[in-house]
């Protein structure tokens, strides 16, 4: 248990990788300014290049054959979507 007043976190192997990979980009001097840095840099991306990245996380999704009929709604809705943008 963490001392009181702190939480604990269990993240992936990817995600500590990410995170290191911000730390030596960023020159971050700790985890908790890694996770900072890295929610900054996503508020500000503009709405078409987040509608990208996650159109192209569902392609590499597909092509995993992980792609069932849950996804397919959602795969339209972000179509409509992007094609509103551009």
């Amino acid at each position: 248990m963490p001392p009181d007043g702190y939480n604990s976190l269990t993240v992936s192997d990817e995600a500590m990788e990410q995170l290191a990979l911000v730390m030596a980009e960023y020159e971050c001097e700790s985890l908790a300014d890694a996770v900072s840095t890295a929610s900054a840099i996503a508020f500000e991306r503009d709405e078409a290049e987040l509608a990208q990245i996650l159109a192209d996380w569902l392609a590499d999704w597909r092509a995993e054959r992980r792609w069932n009929r849950y996804c397919q709604p959602w795969a339209a809705l972000l179509g409509r979507y992007r094609a509103n943008l551009l």
